[in-house]
């Protein structure tokens, strides 16, 4: 149940992230979970693992902005010449488009991601397979969990 606060501001959510599964992205191998989905203003915050087997992941092209904060593991983009580990903090501008890159040696990857907008999906070409935004993470979600018997949390709820 939504709680609002005396001065009319909604309450701190909190999301029991063990809670939510791990689910296929259509992106390689990488899989994410879906921690919060803000509908009205497309916002959308998600774990996301590639596992430590290499497997290459399609470019994407940022509609809006996205901050990337790595928990676990090493990542980059082909594009780029840093590495991001542990602890580390991306800020990805609106337009970019990048191809990341996993680095298998240091293990899995874990990155909790804040995204504004929409990734755009691209293939080897750069023509778009699909648009991940707020609404199609929910489909997704909601998808996976009904295929798996999976009970959903209202990740939307405020």
């Amino acid at each position: 149940m939504t709680k609002v606060t005396k001065n009319n501001v909604l309450d701190a959510n909190y999301v029991n992230s063990d809670s939510l599964p791990w689910i296929p992205t259509g992106m390689g191998s990488m899989e994410m979970k879906v921690c919060k989905v803000n509908p009205i203003t497309g916002q959308f915050v998600v774990l996301v693992r590639y596992p430590a087997d290499g497997s290459p992941v399609p470019s994407h092209r940022h509609h809006g902005t996205v901050i990337v904060y790595t928990v676990s593991g090493k990542w980059g983009y082909k594009e780029d010449n840093w590495i991001s580990g542990p602890g580390d903090v991306v800020y990805e501008p609106a337009c970019s488009t990048h191809t990341p890159i996993n680095y298998p040696e240091f293990g899995e990857v874990v990155t909790f991601v804040i995204i504004d907008g929409a990734l755009e999906i691209l293939d080897e070409q750069g023509q778009t397979l699909y648009i991940l935004n707020a609404e199609a993470a929910i489909n997704m979600y909601q998808q996976y969990c009904q295929t798996t018997g999976t009970v959903p949390v209202d990740v939307t709820q405020f």
